[in-house]
């Protein structure tokens, strides 16, 4: 009886080192997911994170501008911005030249409308809780 027990304690150490190196190398793999290396595509993740707030997520395999005609035909008045946006990252992304002030622009105008709907949630919390 005492060898199984042991038997068995080694099993247990083993699957549980095996589930500690499946988690650590899962973790690893989604590592770079998670943080893009290219400013221009953290920016643009940046933008569909907040876009998922909104309740607009953009469907896979669809291209950034039918994403941004579905915002306008959506949410009006975020047209004006996200399509200042899209368009940005469709030039930097496809276009021939990329600029340090262009990704700056992007970075800055995500910034600004990530902020812009924090502002907007919440004045629309402070309403409802009056």
């Amino acid at each position: 009886m005492e060898q199984i027990s042991r038997f068995g304690m080694l099993l247990i150490a083993i699957g549980g080192a095996a589930l500690t190196w499946l988690l650590v190398f899962w973790l690893i793999r989604l590592w770079p997911a998670t943080r893009p290396s290219d400013p221009v595509e953290a920016a643009w993740l940046s933008f569909q994170q907040a876009m998922r707030k909104e309740g607009l997520p953009r469907h896979n395999g669809e291209a950034p501008r039918d994403y941004q005609r579905r915002i306008a035909d959506s949410r009006p008045e975020l047209a004006d911005l996200s399509e200042r946006i899209i368009d940005r990252y469709v030039k930097l992304t496809y276009g021939p030249a990329r600029t340090r002030q262009m990704v700056q622009q992007l970075q800055k105008d995500v910034g600004a409308f990530r902020h812009e709907r924090w502002v907007a949630r919440w004045r629309r919390l402070l309403r409802l809780s009056r």
